[in-house]
């Protein structure tokens, strides 16, 4: 009990709440993690990237849902151990956390997560990786993945976003960096020099799910089809507030994440050894 409310206060203190206005009917609560691009938007601009969402859903379910903006993937994390929210949207990494703690994915994101380990080196010259936020995609998947490429321990150096990620690789901090691929593009357009030296596994990307109780089969079932249906002006305002852009929400199973669930045993296992 006591940690629980530790980290019902740890998400109190990380976050921005966009609540239903009075006298809507009860409506989901829904936490939710921007991305490590995005991690600093300011609530007037995210209130207004989500306000549509939530005026789509009104219209189309009858309820309207609260939000809960929280700005660290830590403390995102966190909710779920804590008294989880009705409906949780993050990266995928963290989607395979609250999977394991009996949440139902719904949909994702149409493309896939991609990345790679970038340097000027060769893999066996590197010996320390700058990655972001170590709870994110690139930094989950690409610490296994750079593993089991080399064949051995390496070391890591983290930042609180991806471009902080690559100055640390442009200033001589790091042998090499995990990087998505427009970040990868950029770097090469400043010199040709850099090269991908490990391709990451393609993964689901940023994900909505949805607790197995508060949210019943059929209320799980009205979801994936109205937010498979989103106007093109409710999908761009969304695109203005998060890291990643959604395109369209795609339906997806549990399933779909072994992979992500198998990359996040390992990194524990050998951050404990």
């Amino acid at each position: 009990m006591e940690r629980r409310t530790f980290l019902a206060a740890l998400l109190a203190l990380a976050s921005t709440r966009v609540y239903a206005s009075p006298g809507n009917k009860p409506s989901y609560k829904l936490l939710t993690y921007p991305g490590t691009g995005k991690a600093d938007v300011s609530a007037a601009d995210f209130i207004a990237g989500v306000k549509p969402l939530r005026d789509e859903m009104e219209r189309l379910l009858g309820v309207r849902p609260s939000v809960t903006l929280i700005r660290t993937l830590n403390v995102f994390n966190a909710g779920a151990v804590a008294e989880g929210p009705d409906l949780v949207y993050g990266p995928a990494t963290s989607a395979a956390l609250y999977i394991e703690a009996g949440y139902v994915p719904l949909v994702r994101v149409a493309k896939l997560a991609k990345g790679m380990v970038v340097s000027k080196l060769p893999l066996q010259s590197v010996n320390t990786v700058s990655m972001p936020d170590p709870g994110s995609w690139l930094a989950q998947v690409g610490e296994y993945s750079v593993e089991v490429s080399a064949g051995r321990n390496l070391k890591y150096t983290y930042a609180r976003t991806q471009d902080a990620a690559v100055d640390a690789v442009r200033y001589g901090l790091a042998d090499a960096v995990t990087v998505r691929p427009a970040a990868f593009q950029k770097l090469q357009a400043e010199d040709p020099a850099y090269r991908v030296i490990v391709k990451l596994p393609e993964t689901p990307d940023f994900t909505l799910l949805a607790h197995p109780q508060r949210v019943d089969e059929e209320a799980r079932e009205q979801l994936v089809n109205v937010l498979g249906k989103l106007s093109v002006d409710t999908l761009a305002a969304l695109d203005r507030v998060y890291h990643v852009k959604v395109e369209h929400f795609t339906p997806v199973t549990a399933s779909d994440y072994n992979v992500l669930r198998r990359i996040a045993a390992f990194n524990r296992r050998n951050n404990t050894a």
